[in-house]
This record gives C-alpha cells, sequence and structure tokens, in this order.
C-alpha cells in the first residue's frame, strides 16, 4: 500500500517539474514540409549580398504546403511565380542583375517580374510587366521601380495566384466535352517550326553584351521536326491558335547552346522539354570585330495543329 502510494506521489512530482518547464519555454513553430531551411535562407543573402525582409524569411521557412499543389496547366507556383527554391531565387537575381535595393522574388507565366524594394516599404509587392516596362522617357537603362503597380503584401498577391491557377471543378457536361474535344483532336498532328533572332536592345535591356551578328541556326528544321508534341496539348485551345514558347539562348564563340531560359510561353506544360530540345540546336557563332564570341539569341517555338 505504502509502495503504492509513493508511486502516485512521484507522478504528481513529476508532472509538477514537467508543467513549470514547460512554462519556461517558448512555442516552436516548424516550417512546412517545403519551406526553406534557415541555412538555405543564408545562402541566398550571402550570395546576393542582399538582407531579406523578416516577414519574406518567415514566409519561405513556413512556405504554404497548399501553393504547392496548385497551378496545372498553367505553372507551378512553387517553382515559377514564388519559389521555394534557393537555387532558383538567386537564378532569377543573377540574371536579371536588379539594383542593391530591389529584390526578386518570381517571375509569372508571361515573363512579368515580382519583386521588393527592400529600402521602402519591404511588405509591398510589385510587378514588372514585361509588355510595359516602367523605363523613363523610354530609357531602357533607366528604370523607375516604384511606377509599377503593386500588391500590399503577399497575402494579396497568393490570393490573386490562387484564384488564377485554381482548378475548375469538374461537371459531367464539361467531361462529355473534354472527351469529345480530345476526341476531335485526335484528328491533327502537331506541326512544330523554330524561329530564332535577336536584337540589340533584349540584351541592353538586360545589360548584356551586344554584337554585330548574331548565332544563326543550322539543324534547327531537323530539330523541328524530330520533336513530336501529342494533339492533346491543344486542349482549351481553338484548333487555329499558335502556341509559343520562347527562350533567351546563350551560345557559345563554337555555336554550342549553353543555357536556354525560358522567358514567355501560352502556358507552363512542356518547358523541360522544350529547353532541353534547344540544347541540340547547332549555330554559326555569334560575330563581333570579324571574330566569333560568346552570345545570345531568341529562340522561339511555335506549336500548330495540321490535320492528317
Amino acid at each position: 500500500m505504502k509502495v503504492w502510494i509513493l508511486g502516485i506521489v512521484v507522478v504528481i512530482i513529476v508532472l509538477i517539474c514537467i508543467i513549470k518547464q514547460s512554462k519556461n519555454k517558448k512555442m516552436i513553430f516548424l516550417p512546412s514540409n517545403s519551406g526553406m531551411t534557415e541555412s538555405e535562407i543564408d545562402r541566398i543573402e550571402q550570395t546576393l549580398n542582399k538582407k531579406l525582409p523578416d516577414f519574406y524569411k518567415d514566409f519561405l521557412t513556413n512556405y504554404p504546403d497548399d501553393l504547392v499543389k496548385l497551378g496545372y496547366p498553367y505553372n507551378t507556383v512553387s517553382e515559377l511565380s514564388l519559389p521555394n527554391n534557393a537555387d532558383r531565387l538567386i537564378e532569377i537575381n543573377q540574371d536579371e542583375s536588379p539594383p542593391s535595393d530591389i529584390l526578386l522574388i518570381g517571375v509569372n507565366g508571361l515573363g512579368d517580374f515580382y519583386y521588393l524594394i527592400l529600402d521602402d516599404n519591404p511588405k509591398k509587392v510589385y510587378e514588372f510587366p514585361h509588355d510595359d516596362p516602367p523605363f523613363v522617357d523610354g530609357d531602357s537603362k533607366n528604370i523607375d521601380w516604384k511606377k509599377p503597380w503593386g500588391y500590399s503584401d503577399l497575402t494579396e498577391l497568393i490570393a490573386e495566384l490562387k484564384e488564377t491557377l485554381k482548378e475548375e471543378p469538374a461537371d459531367e457536361k464539361k467531361v462529355e466535352s473534354d472527351q469529345k474535344e480530345l476526341s476531335d483532336l485526335k484528328l491533327f498532328d502537331v506541326v512544330t517550326t523554330i524561329e530564332c533572332e535577336m536584337r540589340d536592345e533584349l540584351l541592353t535591356n538586360r545589360k548584356l553584351e551586344t554584337a554585330d551578328s548574331y548565332p544563326v541556326p543550322i539543324n534547327a528544321l531537323e530539330i523541328a521536326n524530330s520533336f513530336q508534341v501529342e494533339s492533346s496539348f491543344f486542349m482549351g485551345y481553338p484548333q487555329d491558335y499558335t502556341i509559343t514558347y520562347s527562350y533567351l539562348v546563350s551560345v557559345n564563340k563554337n555555336g554550342i547552346v549553353i543555357k536556354p531560359d525560358f522567358l514567355v510561353g501560352d502556358n507552363m506544360q512542356i518547358t523541360d522539354d522544350v529547353s532541353k530540345n534547344i540544347v541540340n540546336i547547332q549555330f554559326e557563332p555569334a560575330i563581333k570585330n570579324n571574330e566569333p564570341v560568346d552570345s545570345y539569341v531568341l529562340v522561339t517555338y511555335k506549336f500548330e495543329l495540321e490535320k492528317k
């Protein structure tokens, strides 16, 4: 009996100790499955030499899992619109080289950038429109970063992304319509065309070196003919529609593709496939001062339906 009572007393004492100890501890909120680690955030800051605002750090470490699931077939928020990947964030900022007080935090499917102004109101998110850049008096080297319309904070931007990218609930009529459309599409093949061009302003806008002449494709027709795309790719598009994907492609002085950077597309379904295909294109290199040089070329893949 005494042993039993002693056991109860010991349990009570242990519980009291645990309760007292827990009162002295702060609650710890663990990051989401999709969140960044502190070391990844440190790497971003050190690589870019920019201090991330606290609210943005909190967003990255507690990245909403539901955002990752959004997007198909338009784009995946976590990979494109608001990356939760350190390498992707570093890449976006290094490729575009914004001023020291500008932090690019994402890019949408049209090539519009989202960014923060670090020395202004850091919670406000700005959108840099690709089709109407905020140049001062038309000068591409002089940008008014505070001019573009913005979002009051990330919450407002995320709400818009969710509304834009959410999947419509399926109903029987829609299913029947999709099945008929898919059946009709089987009567067509997808024809691929590859176009390559370059204009000086596309490089000067990005503070990149221009050339006297730019890379010219050697085997673009062969590569285009061998690139296979299913007709279901056109689900939801008119049969006379042309789907395009554009990339800024770096080509070395030997005419070899170094890296294709996606710029803009009508959707995001096969961006990786196209990117991998671009590296097979061989070029006559760019020329400057009568010498082959590393340079860039704008490569556009065009997809159209052709009746079998």
